[in-house]
């Protein structure tokens, strides 16, 4: 399984920019990643939240990134790894819902390989909402605040994360073990 890095050059907005607005999203903000929106925003006695969250009102998030994958990995599964986005992250290929994750500290997988358009630019959008009230008891941030990568890998292969095993029980010269 090969990873390659995609935390730079993300275009921010925090408005919904329409799937064939190509020039307008690349007017927008540029940020790398890890990056926290929340903590830029005003601070509000109103927040929903209150001290809970700092008096941070919570906010919606859309990060957007041209890739281009080459043709010679048509045979490869592509995966985008979140390792951290706050919260309820819903991940879009081309305008294609790929996958939700409504948690906020855990990292996940999103399958990309029926999106993507090979050795064409495809548009990769990943929506971060953290509007809801008491998502915390504490400050949370809002955006990827951790890495984002693509891992490609033939379509048989083992998992990315890591695999266990262990002996369940020994009977002379063998062993049960569950992996």
């Amino acid at each position: 399984m090969k990873r390659m890095n995609f935390d730079r050059e993300w275009y921010l907005d925090t408005e919904q920019t329409g799937f064939n607005d190509f020039i307008n999203v690349r007017n927008k903000r540029r940020v790398d990643l890890p990056h926290d929106l929340m903590i830029e925003s005003d601070v509000s006695p109103d927040a929903k939240s209150g001290r809970a969250s700092g008096f941070y009102k919570g906010s919606l998030a859309y990060y957007t990134k041209f890739i281009t994958i080459p043709e010679d990995l048509k045979d490869q599964r592509i995966l985008l790894e979140i390792d951290g986005a706050y919260m309820n992250t819903e991940v879009y290929c081309d305008g294609n819902f790929v996958k939700r994750h409504p948690y906020g500290y855990t990292p996940f997988h999103a399958d990309l390989t029926p999106f993507i358009r090979f050795g064409r630019e495809t548009r990769l959008q990943i929506i971060v909402n953290n509007q809801m009230p008491y998502t915390s008891r504490w400050y949370t941030g809002t955006g990827i605040y951790r890495h984002v990568d693509i891992l490609t890998a033939p379509y048989v292969h083992l998992s990315p994360w890591p695999i266990f095993a262990y002996t369940n029980r020994i009977e002379g010269d063998t062993a049960h073990i569950t992996v």
